[in-house]
């Protein structure tokens, strides 16, 4: 196996590649049977290098429904191949058992020949760096790898579209200015980040909501603590509360030992352009101890709204002066109707 350097995080570190990611490759006889399978022969390696911070790991296997495809085929910009995806292998980086992060492997064929990143996505859904595992092209082991990855860290599937101009079909003028004779490369790697992040995000959908409920209620609550959906009353539409979309919401009791010891909130809103997924954690009285996105917020403006009521107890609360605490009024109604 060649040993490579690679760069992550502004650190220089010097693997053993000990996995693979196997893909076919697009042939008009490629029929159904013949999708692509990614998953990382080594998670270990891959992990150590991606979330030094880690002790320990799960996978989560799957395949990719043919609605999940339709999805992923619909949101992203430009044509995904049948054989794009097939069975993939997503892995959960843990500390102490608590998630951390995410790994996803992609083979992508470039202009280079076949290349095979390993992507480390964060559980907000954005990125937190990557590595060739395979790449001919001599670009791969010099300066670019570093200088995209820190261009890349932090950012989600919006940032990343932002990257290309109004056809997908190539990075944008300033992008191309900037990586130069490197911009097929780097095209080939945010395309791949695009279908990495949409495939991650669609495809193990419930499963991220499960594992972002885990850490927001370990945060508060301790490792020990689970949640039961609780049974779902019939949720008003006031005006008022028109940014949360009542259709979305599910409540749950958060238990330890089968005491109920809070509440959570999921739902989804929408205000003009800007929607997003929110997880709202009460106190068994009826106090916001927080409020997280599902993934990134849309931007701080946003973030600071939902964060501000934090620490509002709703069952004290009758007047309310923003669409948020409007919001928050609203889930907690919710919450305490189920009970």
């Amino acid at each position: 196996m060649p040993y490579i350097p690679v760069t992550f995080n502004n650190r220089r570190v010097g693997i053993t590649v000990l996995f693979i990611c196997t893909t076919l490759l697009f042939s008009a006889f490629s029929g159904p049977l013949n999708a692509a399978y990614c998953s990382l022969r080594d998670p270990l390696a891959a992990i150590n290098v991606l979330y030094p911070e880690s002790d320990s790991h799960r996978s989560i296997v799957r395949p990719i429904s043919q609605e999940a495809r339709q999805l992923i085929s619909n949101e992203l910009p430009f044509t995904l191949h049948f054989n794009e995806i097939g069975q993939h292998t997503v892995y959960v980086a843990q500390k102490e058992k608590q998630p951390v992060g995410f790994i996803h492997a992609r083979s992508e064929l470039s202009n280079n020949g076949m290349i095979e990143i390993a992507w480390a996505i964060n559980l907000d859904m954005s990125l937190n760096g990557f590595f060739f595992q395979r790449c001919r092209s001599p670009e791969c082991v010099g300066a670019l790898p570093q200088q995209l990855s820190q261009n890349l860290t932090g950012k989600t599937y919006s940032d990343l579209l932002l990257m290309l101009n109004e056809t997908s079909s190539n990075l944008t003028p300033g992008m191309q200015l900037q990586y130069g004779a490197k911009s097929d490369l780097v095209l080939s790697v945010i395309r791949s980040a695009l279908k990495t992040i949409s495939i991650t995000r669609i495809a193990w959908h419930a499963d991220i909501d499960k594992i972002r409920q885990q850490v927001l209620i370990a945060k508060h609550f301790g490792p020990l603590s689970t949640v039961k959906l609780q049974s779902q009353a019939t949720l008003p539409k006031p005006e008022n509360y028109s940014i949360i979309q009542s259709d979305t919401v599910k409540t749950y009791a958060v238990l330890n030992n089968e005491q109920i010891i809070g509440y959570l909130a999921a739902a989804s809103w929408k205000q003009d352009k800007q929607e997003g997924k929110t997880h709202w954690l009460f106190s068994t009285k009826g106090k916001v101890l927080d409020v997280e996105a599902t993934k990134k917020w849309p931007n701080a403006e946003i973030q600071t709204a939902f964060q501000e009521v934090i620490g509002i107890d709703f069952s004290l609360k009758n007047d309310c002066s923003t669409a948020v605490e409007s919001a928050g009024k609203f889930l907690y109604t919710a919450l305490f109707t189920a009970l």
